[in-house]
């Protein structure tokens, strides 16, 4: 319950709506997402394991694992959409002024070697001095209170 009132604090619950909208969605967006959230906090694991562990939440209708891979689809496709209706309503809630912003960026590595063109791992030189290995960017911006504006995986 705590973190459904967090998202209708945000705006979220509108912003999930109208991408359910949007795509015409026949199944409970809002409710996939929760219990992804849930389980990202609880015991982040895959979401095969998060369908498994659905039982655990009370006042959560379950949930079909194809329809959280879906769910998973469009939060990727409308992710521009999803940040900047955070960062709005985080500028608006805190009355803050983006004046400076800060962008980070950093490597995560997989032990693999697999690398398929166009495909989001490519192989790169990590961070860390880790060669040979496929890899993906990741990049953020904050502001200089470090709430994040929007981040970017290349």
């Amino acid at each position: 319950m705590i973190f459904t009132k967090a998202l209708k604090h945000y705006g979220l619950h509108v912003v999930f709506r109208r991408i359910a909208k949007k795509f015409k969605l026949s199944f409970d967006f809002h409710n996939a997402l929760m219990l992804i959230i849930l389980e990202r906090l609880e015991e982040p694991g895959s979401k095969r394991a998060n369908f498994l562990n659905q039982n655990e939440y009370l006042n959560l209708p379950n949930i079909d694992l194809h329809h959280l891979y879906k769910a998973l689809d469009k939060l990727d496709t409308n992710s521009n959409l999803i940040q900047q209706d955070i960062f709005q309503m985080g500028r608006d809630l805190f009355n803050s002024k983006l004046d400076v912003v800060f962008y980070d960026v950093t490597t995560f590595y997989f032990e693999s070697d697999v690398e398929k063109e166009g495909e989001l791992r490519q192989m790169g030189f990590e961070k860390n001095g880790k060669i040979g290995h496929t890899q993906i960017l990741f990049s953020m911006l904050i502001d200089k209170d470090k709430n994040p504006i929007g981040y970017r995986v290349y």
